[in-house]
């Protein structure tokens, strides 16, 4: 685990133990502070775990009508909100970077299938490739735009069928 999420790990459950103990309510808000701060000059999230602390804390703190506690209360909710936000962010990011990495893979398999089998239409190339057939379209746009593939006279009489095939220049 990173050293900034083991701290913000540390310092919560330190103030979780004291609250629970009847301890430093004030000191609620400066941890909060604290956290926040860290997570956006560090662009970190915090563990479920540390998540799962805060939201306790938030119902320990609920059962009070302390003026420190309802500070506190608000100041934990703001963190937990900033957290859900940067976690979703992350979830966001890893997913768009999971895409771009599965649409290189299924470009370098198209170059493939058609060095080796020559010209293709879309639902053939997604059949052989057990792969939906919008996903080899937008994937065929881009090897198309990039000048890797382009459209080729298919056999036959059907001349509204596009057929792609290799650029062979820049496949070599």
């Amino acid at each position: 685990m990173d050293t900034t999420l083991q701290d913000i790990d540390h310092l919560v459950t330190e103030v979780v133990n004291a609250v629970e103990a009847g301890e430093v309510l004030p000191e609620l808000k400066l941890l909060s502070d604290a956290v926040a701060d860290v997570i956006y000059a560090h662009e970190v999230a915090i563990t479920k775990q540390t998540a799962a602390r805060l939201e306790s804390l938030l119902r320990f703190t609920a059962k009070s009508s302390d003026p420190t506690a309802v500070e506190a209360r608000g100041a934990v909710e703001l963190l937990l909100h900033q957290t859900t936000r940067s976690l979703n962010a992350a979830r966001v990011e890893h997913a768009a970077t999971l895409r771009r990495a599965q649409q290189g893979v299924l470009a370098d398999n198209l170059i493939d299938a058609l060095a080796n089998h020559g010209p293709a239409r879309t639902r053939e190339l997604a059949a052989r490739l057990d792969v939906h057939p919008s996903q080899i379209s937008r994937a065929l746009r881009q090897l198309e735009s990039s000048g890797r593939v382009h459209v080729v006279d298919g056999p036959g009489e059907d001349q509204r069928a596009r057929y792609y095939g290799l650029n062979r220049q820049l496949d070599r």
